[in-house]
């Protein structure tokens, strides 16, 4: 017998063939640790290698594993997620209730979890994903009828062109003359220097002329004050994240009221600490007015950025205040979201704010609660009353720009410098910014940086959408002529079945995806796959395997050469 006494061992022949591994005296301490500790068959296996000093493959596979706890009848990490239809129903039931209690998807799986469910995070998601108890799904407030494709809208519904009409005809010229007017209001403004120039197309409104000065120094625009600092977005990353800093260290939240002794001293120990802004701001330099200016303009805008996100109302807080489950929040933003449809809404500007105020007054009579919000006036609850408005304006601009048929147009250059920073995770902005300051690489983790204006004239759509990398492996059903790799790596530029495609065939010749199913891998080792012929299938599919931690695509290829 082996120190292990699983490791191979000659033993007398009997009849038939012999076996290989000794199993005889393991199944206390496998069932303690597969069964009991809830260890994984590889995390298994490196026990009995680390425990007897031997190399891995000395032992049996995690194959041969798996073979031996069926015989002794242990039970596989699938076998025990599954639950009588009465446990299901209990537990469909109790993260109804929590999930109507307005509390997040990481407290909902910690109390279910306390209550004595064996459930991962993923298995908690597939679970409430099935029965609708996300507050985000796919289809939003589009029709999603369960074992149906959603028809593709024709053309004069994806450009939302109503059906001809006196009355529409008639709104049409409202709001032709509507635009006009607003259109003459804002140059006279502007001629007047009533109002700062626009960098860039808001709303119907085009932007003003290039280069047109600000009016003050104040309006100097953040890209701008990167060229004047010769800042590129990730210097300026990393000087936003460290004044921050400051700030919060400081007490500062705006520069009018923490004094000017203060705040320049915020701003000294800004240069002081980063190595560029010192070499920049060098009183020998040329130009040494302008930089200090423009070092201004990005500290009130961190500031600015600081008093937005502790003033912001997000959906949750206006449901817990407004004493919402989510279902009820839901049914309220769809039915604002209905009158816009019927309303053929366009913009807030075009509609004017009489025909505005009277579709939320219209909103407002639907429902008890909000005429009861309403009549009591309360600050607080109102912004929590716009919150769920603007909440459904944007889902209705976000579903038309998707089912518009739009020609596909060029990056849009806003100003002289390197142009937006875009958006980062906030969860490095605490490391990077204590950190010396050091290049990044493009797409690098950082703190979440504002556009280049709160101003909402200036605010820009969004940043662009992020690549997602996976992993892509070539189905053995696959009918091409050639060679071709069985695993690659590629990048989907976009969460689209287009890019899909371009992705898996990145590698191949004539050869066309014929099918896509998407791998998510189970704790026992085992694979579910989910075939993937619709982007919304597509969106669903990733946030589940990116929570999961890999994205793995299964492709089978046809019609051609590799």
């Amino acid at each position: 017998m082996s120190a292990s006494g699983l490791e191979a061992s000659p033993t007398r022949r009997r009849g038939g063939r012999p076996r290989k591994y000794d199993w005889s005296d393991k199944r206390d301490i496998c069932h303690r640790l597969y069964v009991e500790e809830k260890k994984n068959v590889r995390q298994v296996v490196e026990w009995f290698a680390e425990h007897f000093s031997l190399d891995t493959t000395q032992l049996p596979s995690t194959r041969d594993f798996h073979r031996q706890f069926r015989r002794w009848g242990f039970k596989t990490r699938r076998e025990e997620r599954q639950r009588s239809p009465q446990e299901e129903e209990a537990l469909i039931t109790r993260l109804r209730e929590l999930f109507m209690q307005n509390i997040s998807s990481g407290e909902i799986a910690d109390a279910i979890r306390a209550e004595g469910w064996d459930l991962q995070n993923r298995d908690i998601y597939k679970i409430r994903s099935k029965n609708g108890l996300l507050l985000r799904i796919s289809h939003g407030f589009m029709p999603n009828e369960k074992g149906k494709k959603r028809r593709r809208p024709t053309l004069r519904e994806s450009l939302q062109l109503p059906p001809s009409s006196d009355a529409n005809t008639e709104e049409t010229a409202r709001r032709a003359q509507r635009y006009a007017e607003v259109q003459l209001e804002s140059d006279q403004r502007l001629a007047a220097r009533k109002r700062r120039r626009r960098i860039r197309g808001y709303a119907h409104l085009p932007a003003d002329q290039p280069g047109l000065p600000p009016r003050y120094n104040s309006e100097t625009s953040l890209d701008e004050c990167k060229v004047i600092l010769s800042l590129d977005n990730d210097l300026y990353n990393g000087i936003r994240n460290r004044f921050t800093n400051i700030c919060t260290e400081y007490g500062i939240i705006k520069k009018t009221q923490c004094g000017p002794e203060v705040w320049q001293a915020a701003k000294d120990r800004l240069i002081l600490e980063e190595s560029h802004l010192s070499a920049v701001s060098n009183p020998l330099h040329a130009d040494i007015e302008h930089k200090f200016v423009a070092l201004d303009v990005i500290c009130a805008d961190v500031t600015k950025r600081m008093r937005v996100e502790t003033r912001k109302v997000t959906i949750a807080d206006a449901n817990v205040g407004l004493g919402l489950n989510p279902m009820d929040s839901k049914q309220l933003r769809k039915a604002f979201y209905d009158l816009l449809i019927a309303d053929h809404f366009q913009s807030r500007l075009l509609a004017g704010e009489e025909h505005y105020q009277e579709l939320r007054e219209q909103w407002y009579s639907e429902s008890p609660l909000i005429q009861a919000v309403v009549a009591e006036g309360e600050p607080q609850k109102m912004r929590m009353v716009n919150a769920l408005i603007r909440d459904a304006v944007k889902r209705y601009q976000d579903d038309k720009k998707r089912n518009t048929l739009q020609p596909a147009t060029e990056k849009v250059v806003y100003g002289p410098g390197p142009g937006p920073a875009p958006a980062l995770a906030k969860t490095a902005a605490a490391k990077k910014a204590t950190a010396e300051p050091k290049r990044r690489k493009t797409g690098q983790v950082a703190d979440e940086v504002a556009n280049p204006s709160l101003d909402p004239l200036l605010r820009p759509d969004g940043p662009p959408p992020q690549a997602v990398a996976a992993y892509f492996r070539l189905s053995p059903a696959s009918h091409i002529v050639g060679n071709h790799p069985k695993m690659w790596l590629g990048k989907l530029r976009a969460a689209t079945i287009a890019a899909l495609h371009e992705a898996a065939t990145v590698n191949v010749g004539a050869a066309k995806v014929a099918k896509v199913q998407g791998v998510v891998k189970n704790d026992d080792g085992t694979e579910d796959m989910y075939q993937i012929d619709e982007e919304m299938e597509l969106q669903a599919y990733i946030a589940a395997a990116e929570a999961m931690g890999k994205v793995t695509f299964l492709v089978m290829l046809e019609g051609g050469y590799a």
